[in-house]
């Protein structure tokens, strides 16, 4: 929907997809740099899902000039204090290793993802969960991702781009927490998309992209 009015680039970050495994500690700014000035493209509209979201505000913290709007999908946030029961479930998946198919399973048991479970598309996330811890265990030889220093919890006063934040209502509290921060961007707004789970991306595409070119509409106006 998006690519019909928006010339649209979607990328395999370092380890995902067809991308190379990581061998040493992972720069996803630098990476998104270098990619960028490959194609020649200088200015953007950035948009992220959850660490994507957090490479994506990253990204413009330290390259503002290059960042026309940015649009976040309940993203992750360097510096965020994470509660105490997500950082538990986390250490429980991780605590499973290396027997990945309980590591997939317990993962995809937490509360973020029981709409996308129920829905048509559980047997394709279940493979992509699956593909992504076997790379892990098998091709990563590094597990370190480099962030910009201060973090970006310290630094959303200085987002200059629009910024959009979407999020689901089916969550861990967490993604409410990073939603209220991201208040402090002094060009915000906010879209909830009701039933709808960590994997907006996959259950809700079509209502996430008429979000979108609705935010982008707007600014072109302006």
């Amino acid at each position: 929907m998006l690519a019909k009015s928006n010339r649209v680039l979607t990328y395999d970050s370092r380890g995902m997809g067809q991308s190379p495994a990581p061998q040493e500690p992972m720069d996803p700014v630098r990476d998104l740099l270098g990619l960028l000035h490959h194609l020649q493209l200088n200015k953007i509209t950035l948009i992220g899902h959850s660490m994507g979201g957090e490479l994506a505000l990253n990204f413009t913290l330290a390259h503002p000039e290059m960042v026309e709007q940015l649009i976040v999908i309940a993203p992750s946030l360097s510096g965020y204090p994470y509660s105490e029961a997500f950082l538990e479930w986390m250490g429980a998946v991780n605590a499973l290793a290396p027997d990945i198919s309980r590591m997939v399973e317990f993962s995809l048991e937490g509360p973020n993802y029981a709409n996308v479970m129920a829905s048509e598309h559980r047997d394709f996330l279940i493979d992509l969960h699956t593909r992504y811890m076997t790379r892990v265990f098998t091709e990563w030889r590094s597990f370190e991702f480099i962030w910009p220093q201060p973090p970006a919890f310290d630094r959303l006063e200085q987002v200059a781009a629009p910024t959009l934040f979407i999020h689901g209502t089916i969550e861990w509290n967490d993604i409410l927490g990073v939603a209220k921060e991201f208040e402090r961007v002094p060009s915000v707004q906010f879209a909830k998309v009701e039933g709808a789970d960590h994997m907006i991306t996959m259950t809700h595409a079509s209502e996430l992209a008429s979000i979108i070119e609705r935010f982008l509409d707007s600014n072109r106006e302006d």
